[in-house]
């Protein structure tokens, strides 16, 4: 008899502003369920602005997509639905960084402001 395929991981997305509770629900739901789940913060994927002044960088509109890599956050999210591991490139909240969960939840204002 042959073994069923793995299950393809579940990817969930919270889209709100900042300070709304997306973390807050995300946590309220995985927590006392003991998922596996791994959770990902849209803000560790804001455009590296470490090439810009103090005074340029405050000019920033960081409620903007564009102050986001959103082809990285959509490339890591197609990744980890494969369930491929991923190479974080700032601290992010996973419990096991980088490797795939049977959920991944994105957190971020424009979590889903694209097609994967």
């Amino acid at each position: 008899m042959a073994e069923p395929a793995p299950l393809r991981p579940l990817i969930i997305g919270i889209a709100g502003g900042s300070g709304s509770g997306k973390t807050t629900v995300a946590r309220a739901i995985t927590d006392p369920l003991d998922l596996d789940a791994v959770l990902i913060d849209a803000d560790a994927y804001y455009c590296d602005l470490a090439h810009l002044s103090l005074e340029e960088r405050k000019q920033g509109n960081f409620d903007h997509p564009d102050a986001l890599d959103i082809a990285l956050l959509a490339d890591h999210l197609t990744k980890l639905a494969k369930g491929q591991s991923i190479e974080n490139r700032r601290t992010i909240s996973l419990p096991t960084p980088g490797l795939p969960a049977p959920s991944s939840w994105s957190l971020g204002m424009w979590c889903w402001s694209t097609a994967f």
